[in-house]
């Protein structure tokens, strides 16, 4: 699968089948997130890969679904893994960048793997760290839920509003804005 391929076919998945994620999978996956970009060669970004017994802590610090308050994923549509992202809180300004550039190598590498993946907000980030035994001054960035899909999400033009929804067949369908639209400034010729 070529880069453009993955990137256009990635969307975030909310519903997983329940089969095991390949742990060599998941490690090669943090390999090719290590390559990101980082001010300074300073490498401040760190992993955690859940696979085991912790899946449930983690699951139930996650928001799912903000646009879709009663949205619900029930215990045989949970992901088979996770990869946390997480930097020293000493890092820097530049830390937060590097994270996004990590996510998103590793939900690229995860969809030319043929898993999925969602990039998930923590809503306790204190009580995740002590439950996970991490190091005191390592800040939870993101979490990716990672695993094979059990629903299908798609893009849909964008019109009033960037909010998602579930279709009738409880796909999601996500808006986005055309590409000329985001261009604010370009001194290209026509």
């Amino acid at each position: 699968m070529d880069v453009a391929t993955a990137i256009r076919q990635r969307r975030s998945i909310r519903q997983f089948q329940q089969r095991p994620v390949d742990v060599e999978l998941l490690i090669e996956m943090v390999s090719l997130a290590r390559l990101h970009t980082s001010a300074g060669n300073r490498q401040p970004i760190r992993y955690a890969i859940i696979v085991a017994h912790m899946r449930d802590v983690v699951f139930s610090h996650l928001r799912w679904a903000a646009y879709l308050p009663e949205y619900k994923v029930l215990p045989d549509k949970r992901p088979g893994a996770y990869i946390l992202i997480l930097a020293n809180q000493e890092a820097g300004r530049y830390s937060l960048f590097e994270a996004g550039a990590a996510a998103t190598n590793l939900m690229l590498a995860a969809q030319e793997m043929g898993l999925s993946s969602c990039c998930l907000g923590i809503a306790n980030q204190r009580e995740l760290c002590q439950s996970l035994m991490l190091p005191e001054k390592q800040e939870i960035i993101a979490a990716i839920a990672i695993g094979y899909p059990a629903c299908n999400s798609r893009i849909v033009p964008f019109i009033d509003s960037v909010r998602y929804y579930q279709d009738d067949n409880g796909d999601f369908c996500v808006p986005k804005l055309d590409a000329k639209e985001l261009i604010i400034y370009s001194d290209m010729s026509k």
